[in-house]
This record gives structure tokens, sequence and C-alpha cells, in this order.
């Protein structure tokens, strides 16, 4: 299902101040070497990064593919497996390495996430409990 106008609004003010927050904290660093933790910087660049992933997924017109409706729906279904198992690696990983107590970690948090909250927008949208 195509986002709305409403939604395309909200995400792109989202975006912009994530952007924003993103530059700053880049060129706070630059000034002073850590008035910003790393882990935060990573956290916003991770979150648009999950961001723009997740746009591509939701809206098929950023695709140059036009696929038929079941065609589609079996395309996001492999998709959300995809992200499932995808989360399910960078999670053990982060918890059976010594990542879990690196800044690192909180690069993979939002795109961990992603498939969850993709999959949650998806029932919420088409009403199914």
């Amino acid at each position: 299902m195509k986002p709305t106008a409403k939604e395309r609004k909200f995400w792109r003010v989202v975006v912009v101040t994530l952007g924003l927050l993103l530059s700053f904290s880049v060129i706070a660093n630059s000034v002073l070497a850590t008035i910003v933790p790393a882990g935060i910087t990573l956290l916003l660049f991770a979150s648009l990064v999950a961001i723009g992933i997740g746009n591509a997924i939701v809206n098929p017109g950023s695709s140059p593919v036009i696929l038929a409706e079941h065609e589609e729906t079996r395309f996001r279904h492999r998709q959300y497996i995809v992200g499932f198992a995808f989360s399910l690696i960078l999670s053990l990983l982060i918890m059976l390495t010594e990542l879990r107590g690196s800044a690192l970690a909180y690069l993979f948090a939002p795109i961990i996430v992603l498939p969850f909250v993709l999959f949650l927008r998806e029932h919420l949208i088409s009403g199914n409990p």
C-alpha cells in the first residue's frame, strides 16, 4: 500500500530533523572531538539509513519494476523473511561478541528493529489483528 500524503510529509519532517541533528553532531565533533558521543552520531546515521530502506520497501513507486498484486505480496513476504533473518543474525552477533560493549552496536539498532516496525505497520494498515 502506497504511503499517503500525510505519511510522506511526516516522514519528510523526521528525515530532515534527523539530517539536521546528524549534521550538527558531525560539525560539533569536528570542532570539539567528543562533545557528541559516537553512539548518538551512529544512531542518527543508522536511523536515516533504516528510514531510506523502509521507504524503498514500503513505497512500490520507488522501484522501477512494476509487479502484479499477487507477485508484490509474495515479494514483500520474502522481504520480511530476509529482514527478520538479518535482524536475528545481527542481534546474535552483537550479543555474542565484544561488539555489545561498543558504540558500533548503536549503528545496527535501527536496522535490527526495521523489519518488526514494517511488519507492524503492514498489519495495522491492513487491519489484521
